[in-house]
């Protein structure tokens, strides 16, 4: 007697289930997908298998000629975005990671440069899909609606390819909740290439640990880019506090808070807060491509600091380095003392007032001397400054 004829059931067996002794999840012959069961299906269906069923063996030929097909990585956002593998952006709370983040979301579906500049061209529109837990959705739209404005865009004109979920609950590491975004990916109508998690360790706590606590959330993620639309996931994540000392002697990207955040970032980048309108971001320790330079971020809206945004926001980066940003807020806060300087002030009186490092302050007035923002003179043995005719 042949055996009773089973239906294979694609969903049941994503979310780890098994229909009994007699009919246990089988396996679907390997050149069909397991979800819309088409030959050669490129993904775009938007199922994830197992991460050991989907993993295969090829002989060294096979392997390197699919390399050669696919050709060299590229950048969906340049130098920011590749168009696979693990972005992490790290930083302290406040560092201007989620303002950034969604940013770029916009300017990846939009097709335009991400912070207005050239530097981060996007070459053609690319669906997102973003998924915040920690801020609700009307902080969010917010955001959104005043980043769209600073590029002279009406709500109306939001990018459609943009797909936004907050507070959605979702502990990535347990499998109904892992079925649950696969859904949510798979209803898209346009599907997703990029997918951003922000915070990382509010969908997948297990990050902050090491490689062996993580094991479980970084498979799910490699099987997500592998079976689903998606081919880039940024995830912002938290940097470990400083000793008690203040210092950090290791690299930058290695900050990243968890033992296994470092080791499957494939383009890592750092954000420092420098002050409420200003943010540095550092790329480091790149996978397949040199670091890009570092690069101030400024947020100009219609409200100054300390005012939250208002009617508009616009995200701007400048290539400095983050020894220049730190010059470049030296002088600003050395005009700002001269000018509300009565009189002359003498070199210790300006060290004091601006409270930053001694070279720091003299680098910046012999530099807004030889500008002309400042005039210098003598005074016995000290130097004394003011305004000049060109602040």
């Amino acid at each position: 007697m042949s055996a009773e004829p089973y239906n294979f059931d694609a969903d049941a067996w994503a979310a780890g289930a098994d229909d009994g002794p007699d009919h246990p999840t089988p396996e679907p012959p390997p050149e069909e997908c397991r979800r819309c069961g088409r030959d050669s299906c490129s993904g775009d269906c938007g199922y994830p298998r197992h991460v050991a069923r989907g993993a295969a063996l090829r002989p060294a030929p096979e392997f390197l000629a699919e390399c050669d097909a696919a050709g060299e990585i590229r950048w969906l956002c340049q130098d920011l975005i590749p168009e696979e593998g693990i972005v992490v952006w790290h930083g302290r709370p406040r560092a201007g990671k989620s303002l950034a983040s969604l940013e770029v979301a916009a300017a990846l579906a939009l097709g335009t440069p991400a912070f207005h500049a050239d530097r981060f061209a996007v070459p053609e529109p690319v669906a997102v899909a973003y998924i915040a837990e920690e801020d609700p959705a009307r902080v969010i739209g917010a955001r959104l609606r005043m980043l769209l404005a600073g590029r002279g865009l009406q709500t109306t004109q939001a990018p459609s390819g943009l797909y936004l979920c907050a507070r959605a609950g979702w502990n990535l590491e347990t499998p109904g909740h892992q079925a649950e975004l696969v859904d949510v990916l798979t209803s898209c109508p346009v599907p997703p290439r990029v997918l951003m998690i922000d915070p990382a360790r509010a969908s997948l706590p297990s990050l902050d640990g090491g490689p062996k606590d993580a094991a479980p959330a970084v498979g799910f993620l490699r099987a997500l880019m592998r079976e689903t639309s998606v081919r880039t996931i940024l995830l912002n994540h938290h940097d470990t506090k400083p000793g008690r000392d203040g210092k950090d002697e290791r690299g930058r990207a290695e900050r990243a808070s968890g033992g296994v955040t470092f080791s499957i970032a494939d383009a890592p980048v750092g954000f420092t807060r420098v002050d409420e309108r200003e943010f540095y971001a550092e790329p480091n320790a790149y996978k397949f491509a040199g670091d890009p330079k570092g690069f101030r971020i400024r947020a100009e809206s219609e409200t100054e600091a300390p005012e939250p945004f208002r009617g508009f926001l616009r995200l701007v980066a400048e290539s400095r380095t983050l020894h220049e940003q730190e010059s470049a807020a030296v002088e600003r806060a050395v005009l700002a003392d001269l000018e509300a300087a009565d009189d002359w002030k003498n070199t210790a009186a300006i060290r004091q007032a601006v409270n930053r490092r001694a070279e720091l302050v003299s680098a910046a007035l012999a530099r807004l001397t030889d500008d002309g923002k400042i005039v210098r003179r003598e005074a016995g043995r000290a130097k004394e400054y003011r305004l000049g005719m060109n602040p």
